[in-house]
């Protein structure tokens, strides 16, 4: 689309919003700043068609605007933990303490239940860590994920959390083993929408770990092949592109990641529990996960000039210089 077209069709959409939100209450707690009454009762419309409960965040890196709504609240994270174990991965990375290159060996006892495809492959197969990581987060590997909360624990995980100044993202459980435990799934995390959003924030700003292990991470995210949450309605163009999470269990469907457009970058998550039997699939509260990231972001893109970004940085090929006195590497 040329650049009079896009304009265009943002400046339609914006009307659009206008019209069909003129009627709608913003509800309590839903902020945006600066404020805009147009896409507040728009969100306000599109959530109030799922029962689920919503943790908002929309954050636009370069202008600082920013909508949120439960954003303080507490939800079950499933997958979108994976998250806290990769910034684990790469901040011990850069400590030394830990080798991607290193290789771990599939066995029969160490596959779990639920996503991913480890499942499909015979014991004995031994990819590396950095392999590893990028399944775990682009086809969102259970097995990967049980890998790194054993090699890691719980509660390392939740000092670094704690460390980056995210305590509103805690690890609380380990995906049950697919022999043993098949069917007994508990809490895996506990994340607010707030600090999940400062994470992807600091993380494209290369300011969370540190330049080269935020860029190792950048890259992972960019693998992701789940689009059909927030970004399913914003990616039409070549020009925009998704990285982040996606978390599933029962009654809960979770996204979360940075769109990086002509117009710059938006942080979205989205967080959705409390989602009722009769929509196991959790279809609507998916349609307004896109629905919600289409309008905050064509509302904000409509008045907001085309930024020149940096390139994005190649993945680093070796860590950092490890502190003095820092563990060896396993």
């Amino acid at each position: 689309m040329t650049p009079d077209r896009t304009g265009r069709a943002l400046a339609a959409g914006a009307l659009l919003l206008v019209v069909l939100s003129a009627c709608t209450t913003i509800p309590k707690g839903l902020v945006l700043a600066p404020q805009d009454d147009a896409i507040a009762r728009t969100v306000a419309r599109i959530a109030a068609r799922t029962p689920a409960r919503l943790g908002v965040v929309a954050l636009h890196v370069e202008s600082g605007r920013r909508l949120a709504w439960n954003d303080s609240e507490s939800f079950e994270a499933a997958s979108v933990v994976k998250i806290a174990l990769l910034a684990e991965a790469a901040a011990e990375w850069r400590e030394a303490r830990f080798d991607p290159d290193a290789r771990w060996t599939l066995t029969e006892g160490a596959v779990a239940a639920g996503s991913g495809i480890l499942d499909e492959f015979d014991p004995g197969l031994a990819p590396t860590n950095r392999d590893l990581l990028r399944i775990m987060i682009s086809l969102s590997d259970n097995t990967a994920a049980n890998r790194f909360i054993d090699r890691f624990g719980r509660e390392a995980v939740n000092r670094r959390m704690e460390a980056l100044g995210l305590p509103g993202l805690k690890l609380v459980g380990r995906i049950p083993d697919a022999k043993r435990e098949p069917d007994r799934w508990a809490p895996l995390g506990r994340f607010t929408p707030r600090d999940t959003a400062e994470y992807f924030r600091r993380l494209f700003a290369g300011t969370l770990v540190g330049p080269e292990a935020d860029a190792f991470m950048r890259e992972i995210f960019r693998t992701q092949r789940t689009k059909n949450r927030i970004p399913r309605l914003l990616l039409s163009s070549k020009e925009s592109s998704w990285a982040g999470k996606t978390g599933s269990m029962h009654g809960v469907r979770n996204d979360a990641g940075v769109l990086t457009t002509p117009k710059g970058r938006f942080v979205l998550v989205v967080f959705a529990d409390r989602i009722p039997d009769d929509d196991r699939d959790g279809a609507a509260a998916t349609r307004a996960m896109g629905e919600i990231a289409r309008a905050v972001v064509g509302g904000w893109s409509a008045t907001l000039p085309d930024v020149t970004l940096p390139p994005a940085a190649a993945p680093p090929l070796v860590p950092a210089a490890a502190p003095a006195g820092s563990a060896a590497l396993p």
